[in-house]
């Protein structure tokens, strides 16, 4: 498989082999449009997520009163964390993840950002700023990520109509974007390694199991339908050929 567009650090996967008639047309994320989730078949994460000091002692420290509850953001003393859900599709299967952003109040140091992939690292963090996650309550839903909720968004694969949407549209990558007032995805774009998903999947396995999604899934007989094929979606989405997708004419 050939990669034309973009750059992303599973281009080292090339060096495994080449079939120089099947292409992938892959966007710039930079440049890429926000597709709104519900032109997408794609279940957006969950829009908040409820934290909670891990005790009274703790929230009397930080001068919480009785007790902090927290939606996409905790304060402790100079810095600030801010969360918001991640998720990626990529090559028919769902991941969950969640960024945090740490901000150094008034001292001039640059914001501190890390990508968690994995629920128990992600809980090993939450403790050593001495926050846990809400218990299930009456905010619950699927807009609210709580305690109940974690182990699903991490590790929950899609449903069988979203993998299906994806191979009849010819979304090998789907990334989650929540920010500047917009929600919604970018598809087939780079960016993962910006999102440090290489530990999600390696470099070679990443590259095998796209070019295996679509050479094999994507463009199997029975299924023509290789490239974005919803007509809203395509109206929202710029930037790919007649080729996306699709093995190459062969020269005469």
């Amino acid at each position: 498989m050939r990669i034309k567009g973009g750059k992303d650090y599973y281009d080292g996967g090339l060096a495994q082999g080449l079939d120089g008639e099947l292409v992938f047309v892959r966007a710039r994320h930079s440049a890429a449009e926000v597709v709104k989730a519900d032109l997408v078949g794609l279940r957006a994460p969950a829009e908040r997520i409820g934290l909670k000091d891990i005790d009274l002692k703790v929230a009397r420290k930080y001068g919480n009163g009785l007790g902090g509850h927290y939606d996409n953001e905790v304060r402790r003393h100079d810095c600030r964390y801010r969360f918001k859900t991640a998720c990626v599709w990529f090559a028919g299967k769902r991941h969950g993840g969640v960024q945090v952003v740490q901000s150094f109040h008034g001292s001039g140091k640059e914001d501190v950002v890390r990508l968690f992939w994995d629920a128990v690292k992600f809980r090993e963090f939450l403790a050593s700023i001495e926050v846990r996650l809400r218990k299930p309550s009456y905010l619950g839903s699927d807009h609210y990520l709580d305690d109940k909720g974690l182990a699903e968004h991490f590790s929950g694969r899609g449903t069988e109509a979203e993998e299906r949407w994806a191979i009849e549209n010819g979304a090998a990558i789907a990334v989650w974007i929540d920010e500047y007032g917009q929600r919604g995805w970018k598809l087939n774009t780079d960016g993962l390694k910006e999102l440090d998903f290489v530990r999600v999947i390696d470099t070679y396995a990443a590259f095998q199991e796209l070019s295996m999604f679509v050479g094999g899934v994507m463009s199997r007989p029975g299924n023509p339908m290789v490239e974005i094929t919803d007509d809203r979606v395509r109206a929202a989405k710029h930037g790919f050929d007649n080729w996306s997708f699709r093995k190459m004419p062969r020269k005469a």
